[in-house]
């Protein structure tokens, strides 16, 4: 036997022994949400998604708020030139939905927003959600958090795509307005 084997050979029965006896775990392939086991690490929460507006999904009982992007409201209307308003919260909602419908989503856990929701950057079929959203003119690029989604922000700006065709208060600007008023409303 070489040197080399024989410096090796007692160090692979010492790890087998200790995976046999439970001491030292070996991670799971099977399993679709994994614990951070370091800080560079992330964790992922993966499977199909019920998808519960333009920006916020659910898997497995997990739900998700798509971090770095934020579409429109569901009862938010937005006005394209020439034609009137369109319901664009109802159509980021459906746009999202077309994207995931029936497909195996992954989102890496990020970390937890003030409601309590995992933070994700979420792919179906290598494709990035998140970016999709923005990129089609379906949320805008929610650079208070986040700066990664401004480029596909100025794309779907050039090519007036979905809230850029024409007026749209950015839905952190309406949640607030509508804050505002149920407050004064109380008062």
């Amino acid at each position: 036997m070489s040197e080399k084997g024989r410096l090796l050979r007692p160090l692979s029965s010492a790890v087998l022994f200790l995976v046999a006896a439970g001491l030292l775990a070996l991670p799971s392939a099977v399993s679709s949400r994994t614990a951070d086991t370091a800080e560079s690490e992330t964790s992922v929460v993966s499977g199909r998604a019920k998808v519960l507006d333009g920006d916020t999904i659910e898997i497995a009982g997990t739900r998700i708020r798509l971090e770095g992007i934020d579409a429109p409201e569901s009862a938010q209307m937005c006005s394209r030139k020439g034609t009137g308003l369109w319901p664009c919260g109802k159509d980021a909602t459906e746009h999202l939905k077309r994207m995931t419908s029936g497909r195996h989503v992954a989102c890496d856990d990020v970390g937890e927003d003030r409601y309590g929701r995992t933070l994700g950057w979420c792919t179906v079929d290598g494709l990035d959600i998140n970016a999709e959203m923005v990129r089609s003119g379906f949320a805008w690029a929610f650079v208070r958090y986040s700066t990664r989604y401004v480029a596909a922000e100025r794309e779907a700006r050039s090519a007036e795509a979905g809230i850029w065709q024409g007026e749209a208060e950015p839905a952190w600007a309406f949640r607030e307005r509508r804050r505002n008023a149920r407050v004064r409303d109380r008062g």
